[in-house]
């Protein structure tokens, strides 16, 4: 299977899990058994995705461009292009652009 992104469906969702600002996002419909979701997000300077616990699901995100900073529980790392975020079941993390460039993130969630 070849799929693409569809830029017609990009959404802008604001204070996306309880964050600041906006962020645009990409999804493609799950195409795989225990996909919940495969997306690109930017996010802008200034905005974040919220602190949020993975209860049933785990999430690997990595980073397209730009810089940022993840909160995991009360650590605070900085990310850039090439970064891995791995979130496992019942653990939190929370995504924030600290930069003046777009934070562009590959995210894919699967259900536990």
């Amino acid at each position: 299977m070849i799929t693409n992104f569809d830029h017609n469906k990009e959404q802008k969702v604001l204070n996306m899990r309880g964050g600041e600002g906006y962020v645009w996002i990409e999804k493609l419909e799950p195409c795989l058994a225990h996909m919940k979701m495969y997306a690109k997000i930017t996010i802008p300077a200034g905005s974040s995705i919220g602190l949020h616990v993975h209860e049933t699901d785990e999430e690997v995100v990595y980073v397209l461009s730009g810089k940022g900073e993840v909160t995991m529980g009360s650590t605070k790392k900085l990310i850039d292009e090439g970064t891995v975020n791995i979130t496992k079941q019942n653990e939190s993390h929370s995504i924030k652009n600290i930069f003046s460039e777009d934070l562009v993130l590959l995210a894919v969630i699967n259900e536990i």
